[in-house]
C-alpha cells in the first residue's frame, strides 16, 4: 500500500491536509474532535518532522504529494488561495 504521508503519521497528515486548506487549529480541534492543545503538537511535529518553519511549508508539502489526500472531501487549496495573515500598518498621525 503507498503511503504518502511518510514520514508523518496518518493522524499529522490529517492536520497537514486540515492545515493545508486553510484551517486555523480551533477549526482542525472541532473537526478532529480534540483538544487545540493536541493539535498544536501535531502541528509541532509535523513542522519539526518536514524540517518547516511556517504553516505554508506545511500546505506546499501536501499540495506535492501525487493524489493530494487519502480521505475524500478534503482536498487543499492551490498555494495562490492559502490564506495569509495580514498585519494592519500602524496609522501615524500628524499632529
Amino acid at each position: 500500500e503507498v503511503e504518502p504521508w511518510r514520514p508523518l503519521t496518518s493522524r499529522e497528515f490529517e492536520v497537514a491536509q486540515l492545515i493545508a486548506v486553510g484551517r486555523t487549529n480551533a477549526a482542525i480541534a472541532a473537526e478532529l474532535y480534540v483538544s487545540p492543545k493536541t493539535v498544536s503538537a501535531h502541528v509541532e511535529h509535523v513542522l519539526a518532522k518536514l524540517g518547516a518553519s511556517r504553516r505554508t511549508e506545511i500546505a506546499a508539502w501536501v499540495a506535492a504529494i501525487p493524489g493530494r489526500t487519502g480521505q475524500p472531501g478534503v482536498e487543499p487549496l492551490p498555494a495562490s488561495e492559502i490564506p495569509v495573515a495580514v498585519v494592519p500598518t500602524p496609522t501615524v498621525r500628524t499632529a
